[in-house]
Order: structure tokens, then C-alpha cells, then sequence
């Protein structure tokens, strides 16, 4: 049986009727997976292929989508399966059109319905029942109360250890103490734990005719602002996304003082999983975080 023919079954299984796959596109490549349209004639479907051993990655993937898709404020992708096909891991998706991303004019409505997803829960603590993933790193998300602490622990010192553990950090980081100084800096901002989308960059976002799309979350419960902060990392965001978000839910003083330690979890990351060129941004950004 061929690695299409294992897909084919399972997407059956999962669909409740037969499906066979009668074409197969390549869309592209990235590190980690590669991404393919599929259909039976009459129902596409998106697939990411990964490597076997990631199929904890791509089935978290998949609860995550399925759980930002229940409070239906943003449109995601709606899921359909994960398995095993071959030498493959397979995540499969609803397969959408999507249009030029710089020229949509759904950057304002799609700000304000991340403003109305942040804004749809009442959890009172910070994480998520499960472990989840940015990019391949498994990012930790066990239950607290205070967001520093959270943060300080499971967000930068779990990306700083894991660099050491590479051989990648400076031994003279203490990452103790790196920790501590995180903790001081949020140690009196107590926002509200939102569902977070977790890695909302340009490449984790598009649009149709109708509205924006959010693909491929890490969720957790945390800062909003972390999403946001993410935004304008790499290319931000247009400013009407911005307008929209403010018009549902202003964002609180001190969000420009906090951007950069949230968007250091993100250059750490990079670095980890993108290798030597993305250092010198994220040593950059950690020196100034230990000057203040």
C-alpha cells in the first residue's frame, strides 16, 4: 500500500465515507514538513507530511485547532485527521483558497476577532491541558497562577535550558538568575489568561474572499499581548489589523515596555530550531533584556 493509498483509508474512516485520493499538489516546503492539496474530485483537502516520529506534533496540532475552532470568533481550518502512513506522519485539514495577503481588506475584522477570542474565556490560571508545540519545540503549559512565574519558567528559561542542552548558550548565562529578572519585570502585571493562537506571524495567516484565516496555533492561556507583541516581530502586521483589535479591546499601558521580553521567547526559539544565523538577534535581545 502506498503512503496516498495508508491516507486515503484514514481520511475515509474519518470522514465517514470513501475517499480516494485522485490528485496530489505540492504547495511547499518548509524544515519541518511538506504541505500538499489533495482531492477526491470533489472535496480538497490540505495535508502536512512530516517525518514518523512527529506524529505527537502533528495530533497536538490537531487538538489545537479543533479547540480555538469551538469558540468560533476567528475562522481556522477545520480539522480532520492525523496518523501514520508509511514513513510519514499525516496532519489533514480543511483545504481553503486563499487570497494576496498584503491587499485583503479583512486585516480590521480580523483584528477585532482576535480581540473577541482573547476576550472569550473566564480561565482563571495560565497554560493549557497539554503540553503544546511552537514550530517542532515542545512548549511546556503546566497550570499557574501567576502569569510571571509562567512566563519567567515555561516560556524563557524552558528556551534557555534547551539551548544549553545544544551547547548553543554562553556558559556564563545564569539562567537562574535570567529567570528572576522575567519575573521581576511582570511581577505586577496580572492581565487576563486569554486563549492564545501562540505563533500569529504573517506565515500563520491569510485570507479568503470572506474573512482572514489563522493556521497552525500553539495554544496556551496567556497574556494576549504575546500575540500581539508577536505581530511585529518579523513584518508587521498592516495597521488597520491593529485598528480593528483596539476597537473591541484597547491594549493596556505598558504593552511597548513588555513587547520585547515576549518576543524574546520567539528569537530564542528561532535560534534553537533555525540555527547560527538567527544568534546574533536573539543574544542581541537577551543582553538588553539583563540591562534592565
Amino acid at each position: 500500500m502506498t503512503m496516498w493509498h495508508g491516507i486515503a483509508a484514514q481520511l475515509s474512516a474519518a470522514l465517514g465515507h470513501r475517499y480516494n485520493i485522485l490528485e496530489h499538489e505540492a504547495l511547499s516546503i518548509t524544515p519541518e514538513e511538506r504541505h500538499f492539496r489533495i482531492s477526491d474530485g470533489q472535496q480538497p483537502l490540505f495535508i502536512k507530511l512530516a517525518p514518523r516520529n512527529q506524529l505527537e506534533r502533528m495530533t497536538v496540532g490537531l487538538r489545537n485547532l479543533s479547540a480555538l475552532k469551538l469558540y468560533d470568533k476567528v475562522y481556522f481550518p477545520s480539522p480532520v485527521c492525523c496518523g501514520i502512513a508509511g514513513d510519514q506522519s499525516f496532519m489533514a485539514q480543511e483545504y481553503l483558497v486563499l487570497q494576496a495577503t498584503d491587499a485583503s481588506p479583512h486585516w480590521f475584522s480580523l483584528g477585532a476577532a482576535l480581540a473577541r477570542l482573547h476576550r472569550s474565556d473566564e480561565q482563571a490560571m495560565y497554560g493549557w491541558e497539554e503540553d503544546t508545540y511552537l514550530s517542532t519545540t515542545l512548549q511546556p503549559n503546566r497550570w499557574h497562577k501567576q502569569w510571571s512565574s509562567f512566563f519567567a519558567e515555561q516560556r524563557i528559561g524552558w528556551q534557555l535550558q534547551l539551548l544549553r542542552e545544544q551547547n548553543k548558550l554562553d556558559p556564563e548565562i545564569d539562567i537562574e538568575g535570567v529567570i528572576d529578572t522575567v519575573r521581576r519585570l511582570l511581577i505586577h502585571h496580572t492581565p487576563k489568561p486569554s486563549p492564545l493562537h501562540g505563533d500569529l506571524w504573517r506565515g500563520n495567516c491569510g485570507f479568503t474572499q470572506q474573512h482572514g484565516v489563522l493556521f497552525s496555533p500553539a495554544c496556551y492561556f496567556g497574556d494576549r499581548e504575546t500575540d500581539i507583541a508577536l505581530t511585529e516581530l518579523f513584518t508587521r502586521f498592516p495597521d488597520g489589523f491593529y485598528g480593528g483589535y483596539q476597537s473591541i479591546w484597547p491594549l493596556d499601558p505598558g504593552y511597548e515596555q513588555r513587547r520585547p521580553l515576549y518576543n524574546l521567547y520567539h528569537q530564542l526559539n528561532q535560534f534553537l530550531v533555525s540555527g547560527e544565523g538567527y544568534r546574533r538577534s536573539a543574544e542581541t535581545a537577551l543582553m538588553q533584556l539583563l540591562a534592565t
